[in-house]
Protein backbone atom coordinates (compact mmCIF):
# COMPACT_ATOMS: atom_id res chain seq x y z
CA UNK A 1 0.00 0.00 0.00
CA UNK A 2 1.28 3.49 -1.03
CA UNK A 3 1.13 6.52 0.92
CA UNK A 4 -0.57 8.09 -1.90
CA UNK A 5 -3.95 6.14 -1.48
CA UNK A 6 -3.89 6.71 2.25
CA UNK A 7 -3.35 11.13 1.66
CA UNK A 8 -6.02 10.11 -1.06
CA UNK A 9 -8.91 8.65 0.90
CA UNK A 10 -8.43 11.39 3.27
CA UNK A 11 -9.24 14.28 1.25
CA UNK A 12 -11.93 12.79 0.06
CA UNK A 13 -13.43 12.22 3.61
CA UNK A 14 -12.76 16.09 4.39
CA UNK A 15 -14.04 16.75 1.21
CA UNK A 16 -17.62 15.09 2.54
CA UNK A 17 -17.27 16.00 5.56
CA UNK A 18 -17.20 19.93 4.10
CA UNK A 19 -20.04 19.40 1.79
CA UNK A 20 -22.30 18.24 4.83
CA UNK A 21 -21.44 21.09 6.97
CA UNK A 22 -22.28 23.33 3.83
CA UNK A 23 -25.59 22.00 3.82
CA UNK A 24 -26.49 22.02 7.29
CA UNK A 25 -25.58 25.88 7.06
CA UNK A 26 -27.50 26.64 3.91
CA UNK A 27 -30.20 25.37 5.34
CA UNK A 28 -30.03 26.96 8.71
CA UNK A 29 -29.26 30.41 6.38
CA UNK A 30 -32.96 29.57 5.26
CA UNK A 31 -34.82 28.06 8.43
CA UNK A 32 -33.32 30.95 10.88
CA UNK A 33 -34.91 34.30 9.02
CA UNK A 34 -38.24 32.19 8.34
CA UNK A 35 -39.02 31.31 11.89
CA UNK A 36 -37.80 34.62 13.53
CA UNK A 37 -40.16 36.16 11.37
CA UNK A 38 -43.24 33.34 12.26
CA UNK A 39 -42.83 34.05 15.42
CA UNK A 40 -42.38 37.30 16.13
CA UNK A 41 -44.95 39.46 17.54
CA UNK A 42 -46.87 42.01 16.00
CA UNK A 43 -47.42 44.33 19.04
CA UNK A 44 -44.40 46.47 20.26
CA UNK A 45 -45.91 45.20 23.76
CA UNK A 46 -45.68 41.95 23.61
CA UNK A 47 -42.08 41.92 22.01
CA UNK A 48 -40.86 43.83 25.26
CA UNK A 49 -42.59 40.75 27.22
CA UNK A 50 -40.43 38.29 25.46
CA UNK A 51 -37.47 40.26 26.18
CA UNK A 52 -38.62 40.51 30.00
CA UNK A 53 -39.27 37.34 30.22
CA UNK A 54 -36.66 36.10 28.17
CA UNK A 55 -33.68 37.62 29.92
CA UNK A 56 -34.71 39.65 32.92
CA UNK A 57 -34.72 42.78 31.49
CA UNK A 58 -37.55 45.62 31.42
CA UNK A 59 -36.99 47.56 27.66
CA UNK A 60 -39.43 50.35 27.26
CA UNK A 61 -42.20 49.81 24.35
CA UNK A 62 -40.60 52.90 22.02
CA UNK A 63 -36.82 50.51 22.63
CA UNK A 64 -39.13 47.24 21.89
CA UNK A 65 -40.98 48.80 18.47
CA UNK A 66 -37.48 50.04 17.26
CA UNK A 67 -35.60 46.53 17.76
CA UNK A 68 -39.01 44.75 16.06
CA UNK A 69 -38.29 47.28 13.30
CA UNK A 70 -34.72 46.46 12.21
CA UNK A 71 -35.41 42.69 13.40
CA UNK A 72 -38.06 42.44 10.85
CA UNK A 73 -35.43 44.62 8.29
CA UNK A 74 -32.63 42.39 8.93
CA UNK A 75 -34.56 38.96 8.04
CA UNK A 76 -36.22 40.04 5.15
CA UNK A 77 -32.85 41.70 3.81
CA UNK A 78 -31.41 37.89 4.65
CA UNK A 79 -34.20 35.88 2.84
CA UNK A 80 -33.89 38.62 -0.07
CA UNK A 81 -30.58 37.97 -0.27
CA UNK A 82 -30.44 33.67 -0.46
CA UNK A 83 -33.30 34.34 -2.63
CA UNK A 84 -30.76 36.57 -5.05
CA UNK A 85 -28.22 34.17 -4.18
CA UNK A 86 -30.28 30.79 -5.59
Amino acid sequence: MGAGRCCESDRAGAAKGWQARRSVLGIAGWLVPGTVLAIMPECPMCMAAYIAIGTGLALPVPTAASMRTTLVASCAASLAYLVARR
